[in-house]
């Protein structure tokens, strides 16, 4: 039997049903949420229903109230849509056909539901209160037109006035009630809130008045009268202080001028290193900055995101960088979304208007071959991408995954895209943490499944890192190293997968389970084989050595939950370098005698070996290891083949880790002897150039091993290559050399974006100062370009901003001299347009520059740190500059000086002036110096900041199904969502519902699909279904 699926109709049915049988409300509960368990419905179609005209008949039922109250109070309806779908199917809305007179019976009992649940009180975001008071103004504003249109004789002698003035009062009761709430009032009064919204409410309550003293319900006129002198004095005052703040040069603070550059750099300085998006940081920083205004705001996030993603692809970033963004954008962005607002029309038409002002050419028609991390991988399948698929459209990605998330209908896409989508939804759903874990529990297999969907492209991959890292964790605490063997081994050979993962989870959070469990690593007593263990230990190390190399992680941000353990055997091992033979401990000495004695009489490595040296021991071993091979080789003691095929050990999976440290104590001894390089490239050779020798997944593995020090390697060897042909005739071993190290070369340039870091490489430090720009002229042409960046036309990002750019400028530079430039060059475009137009936009980016995440720990006097990285990051400008603001206030002197020195002049950078800023930048009152610039910003920067975590924490999840295209053209933006409605106290007429026995004949379908959702057989006996 083929089972029907639900429609809108089967839950019209379900509610007749329902109260035809009069079912207690626990029933309903019950029977209600299985149903929509399993068939979700949205929330505008279930206004639908419940309120349908064709549901009950004669006056209204009080176990339909109850139903109402029921469904309002669990958020599957919203007041607002409740109100919106009450005034489509009144009389008020439909004039030529006259409604029953029981639907405005309805339209008061419902209007009494509303009134009690804002008595009981129940906490409201602003956005929801906005679309609660919109729809009370097109109700109040509906009644004015009615009465204005109806003669008095009709008013004094139709039957259904005295309808119409129970309506009335009902309805005036609920916007006294709703509008003297204490958070309402605080809303409407705040300097630059949706003033026009307030406006029209306004002026829709005078018209009110006028309907309220025409219909003779005079209890209500005082009150209504005090509550708008109450608003149109509080708007006078507000108006009065914002005046004073434009007088006094401070502006308008809730409507201060947002300029388009300040979230893209703040989210590129975000995505620069390790991804630092988690939603509670993102989620604080939007609401802190824009407050109430969640359109303009999801619409400027979503603009900078797109901006992000399409500057990524313009400058032809690595294929890793641009699979990150796109899982940023498909599996991240929906999930921040929806912590933004719970209103569907609100988040789809920030999206279009997005769509609108960003350029969204640049994520349409991209091979996907761009975003193929693995596609120069010498044994990959391609298993994931198909050259003859069709190109990426970014666009078409991450509108189907905002519909598996409920934020915008799938009717919707090919509208939204104005052309047909070359995705689909994802078939199977959307997924929850929940039901992977049981999928998980009941067949480990599924594991397997996750990890290859780490890096789909349907929204769902946060459901899939969330589920991974608890069963990752669960592996760690129970000590299940084998199967957590087969995890790590996976996300070693599939980088880009970490780098997902960490977009949901925090790498503090993955790694510290992971360092546990190694620094408490033991035999067994009861160990049989040992190369097993020394595989499943290489492979976890593997992975933690990976993120830490590839993120730059500092050890101190490996242990979050508990202090740095005082033998910490990662710690240990990181800080770690060769030590002489003679100061090794007796023990130690011992096992590394054997180690060289069962490597290199290549007779294998002996379990007893494996026995007498622990895991940790070996690998405390290793760069003594190799310094003691560079210098038996040097000395004629080992030659190169003996050498190639003892490293053939170390390259099998279960000492594999143990190349890393060796190519690095190889590469030190290179850049030390550049002059005469044999003796280290006859040791890297065979420890890179491994040909066809290894099996699919160990040349997996073994490629992200030597990834890791692959930048490092390509520059020595570049500088050696440089040396062996200036002086061709120095060696005798010159072509050999210059051979060797060209293939090495060759080998390694592919993976030496292997580390994710905003330090420039030295090819990109020569881009930032090209046809003999300085770098300081480059930062300033940056700045300028930035701040005069059009806010509303579809134009790229200004190409030659980067985070590598700030981070360069600011070790070459120095942190003051940066800050200096910055300054300048923020007075020189205030100083570029009449009158300080620009003075808003300028001010905006520089705290955006001020913000950013940059590496803190810089080398001194040579060069860029390779332990930079932003994850070992702050905020270093925002604190130079506290530090220069403390020194400016205290040395008068200093201020003058430090005001007027010029930054170096940059070649001229201009945009024409945008037209129609939201709310233009007061004009300076006096001149404009580095010390008013910083005595303005750092305070209001350090107030969001100080606000960020506390929003971010209490800001709700929402859950949001998916939603239907809405019906009523009227609706206001944001119509899903409220508190909970109560109705205890609400008297309500008591006529039993009629069903039709047509309908009822019609169950046999309800009951197939009931039984598909697992009800018992009580149940049906209860609900009458017989």
């Amino acid at each position: 039997m083929t089972i029907p699926t639900p429609t809108d109709d089967t839950y019209h049915r379900f509610f007749k049903l329902c109260l035809g049988r009069r079912v207690s409300i626990s029933e309903f509960e019950t029977l209600f949420q299985q149903l929509h368990t399993r068939h979700p419905l949205s929330s505008s179609a279930l206004t639908k229903h419940i309120l349908s005209p064709t549901l009950i008949h004669g006056r209204s039922d009080p176990l339909h109230l109850e139903i109402l109250q029921w469904l309002l109070t669990r958020d599957h309806l919203s007041a607002s849509q409740v109100l919106a779908e009450l005034l489509r199917t009144s009389g008020l809305t439909t004039p030529t056909t006259s409604p029953p007179i029981h639907r405005e019976a309805l339209e008061q009992d419902v209007f009494l539901v509303l009134v009690h649940s804002v008595a009981i009180g129940k906490p409201r975001a602003p956005e929801s209160i906005w679309t609660v008071l919109h729809s009370l103004t097109i109700w109040m504003d509906a009644i004015l037109t009615t009465t204005t249109t109806t003669s008095d004789s009709q008013i004094l002698t139709d039957a259904i006035s005295v309808h119409h003035r129970g309506r009335i009062e009902t309805l005036g009761e609920l916007v006294i009630a709703f509008a003297t709430q204490e958070d309402v009032i605080k809303l409407l009064s705040q300097p630059g809130g949706k003033r026009e919204r307030t406006a029209a409410f306004l002026a829709a309550l005078e018209g009110f008045l006028q309907c309220v003293q025409v219909f003779g319900v005079l209890v209500l006129v005082p009150r209504l009268e005090e509550l708008r002198e109450m608003y149109v004095m509080k708007g006078q005052r507000r108006e009065e202080e914002v005046m004073e703040g434009i007088v006094m040069g401070l502006g308008d603070a809730q409507a201060g001028v947002c300029a388009r550059a300040h979230l893209y750099v703040w989210l590129s300085s975000l995505l620069a290193g390790v991804p630092n998006v988690e939603e509670n940081y993102v989620v604080g920083y939007l609401l802190s900055r824009y407050k109430d205004s969640t359109p303009e705001m999801v619409t400027d996030f979503m603009t900078a995101v797109i901006d992000v993603v399409a500057h990524a692809v313009h400058k032809k970033e690595p294929p890793a960088t641009l699979m990150l963004l796109r899982s940023f954008l498909v599996n991240k962005i929906p999930l921040i979304l929806l912590r933004l607002s719970q209103y569907p029309q609100i988040l789809s038409g920030a999206i279009s208007q997005a769509f609108l002002r960003a350029d969204t050419g640049a994520l349409q028609d991209i091979s996907p071959s761009r975003f193929d991390p693995y596609s120069l991988r010498p044994n990959d399948t391609q298993d994931m991408f198909d050259p003859e698929n069709m190109n990426v459209d970014l666009r078409s990605d991450f509108l189907f995954a905002c519909a598996l998330h409920g934020i915008v209908d799938e009717s919707e896409i090919t509208t939204m895209l104005g052309e047909l989508p070359v995705s689909a939804m994802s078939a199977s759903g959307k997924y929850t943490v929940e039901l992977l874990q049981e999928q998980y529990h009941a067949n480990h297999d599924r594991a397997d499944r996750l990890l290859e969907e780490i890096e789909s492209m349907e929204g769902n991959a946060g459901a899939v890192c969330r589920t991974l890292f608890e069963i990752m964790k669960g592996m760690c605490e129970t000590r299940a190293t084998m199967p957590l063997r087969n995890f790590c081994s996976f996300l070693t050979r599939k980088t880009s997968s970490i780098d997902i993962m960490l977009l949901f989870v925090k790498s503090s959070e993955l790694l510290e389970p992971l360092c546990d469990l190694l620094d408490t690593w033991r035999y067994e007593e009861d160990q049989g084989e040992y190369q097993p263990v020394y595989e499943e230990f290489g492979s976890i190390l593997l992975f933690v050595f990976t993120v830490i190399r590839r993120y730059n992680l500092p050890i101190s941000s490996l242990y979050v939950t508990h202090p740095l353990p005082q033998e910490s055997f990662l710690a240990t091992l990181l800080t770690i370098h060769d030590s002489p033979i003679d100061s090794l401990p007796p023990d130690r000495y011992t096992s590394l005698g054997g180690w060289i004695k069962e490597l290199f009489e290549l007779e294998g490595i002996s379990d007893s070996l494996m026995s007498s040296c622990s895991p940790q021991e070996f690998y405390y071993l290793v760069p003594t290891l190799f310094t003691q091979t560079l210098a038996a080789y040097q000395q004629g003691v080992l030659d190169k083949e003996i050498i190639t095929e003892a490293f053939g050990f170390l390259l099998q999976p279960f000492l594999l880790p143990s190349i890393v440290a060796g190519l690095q104590v190889i590469s030190t001894h290179l850049w030390a002897n550049i002059t005469n390089p044999s003796t280290a490239l006859a040791l890297l050779a065979p420890l890179i150039l491994t040909g066809d020798s290894l099996t699919a997944e160990t040349a997996e593995a073994h490629r992200t091993a030597i990834s890791i020090p692959a930048r490092q390697l390509c520059t020595v060897l570049t500088t050696v290559i440089h040396h062996l042909q200036s002086h061709p005739q120095q060696q005798p071993e010159q072509p050999e050399n210059l051979t060797t190290a060209l293939k090495l070369l060759s080998r390694l340039r592919p993976l030496q974006h292997f580390t994710r870091s905003s330090t420039p490489s030295k090819d990109e430090l020569d881009g930032f100062v090209q046809h003999g720009s300085t770098i300081a002229q480059t930062l300033t042409t940056s700045f300028t370009l930035l701040a005069t960046w059009q806010p509303s036309a579809p134009s790229p990002p200004p190409a030659v901003f980067s985070m590598k750019l700030l981070t360069a400028s600011r070790f070459l530079l120095g942190p003051r001299k940066m800050l200096r430039v910055l300054l300048q060059a923020c007075v020189d475009v205030i100083q570029l347009q009449p009158g300080g137009a620009r003075q808003g936009e300028a001010e905006d980016v520089l705290a955006a520059v001020l913000m950013c995440y940059l590496p803190v720990a810089l080398a001194e006097g040579g060069g860029l740190s390779s332990s930079s990285s932003s994850s070992s990051s702050s905020m270093p400008l925002l604190d130079t500059a506290r530090l220069v603001l403390g020194d400016l206030q205290s040395s008068p002197s200093t201020a003058a000086a430090s005001s007027t020195t010029p930054a170096p002049p940059a070649p001229p950078a201009t945009a024409p002036q945008q037209p129609g800023s939201t709310v233009p930048a007061p004009a300076p009152q006096q001149k404009i110096t580095h010390l008013s610039l910083l005595h303005s910003l750092i305070p209001r920067i350090d107030a969001h900041l100080s606000s960020i975590d506390e929003l971010g924490r209490t800001q709700p999840q929402m859950a949001v199904v998916a939603m239907q295209p809405h019906e009523m053209e009227m609706v206001m933006e944001g119509m899903e969502g409220m508190e909970g409605m109560g109705m205890e106290g609400v008297g309500v007429g008591m006529d039993a519902v009629d069903v039709e026995m047509g309908e009822m004949g019609e169950m046999g379908e309800m009951e197939m699909m009931m039984m598909q959702q697992g009800m018992g057989m009580m149940e049906y006996a209860e609900m009458g279904f017989t």
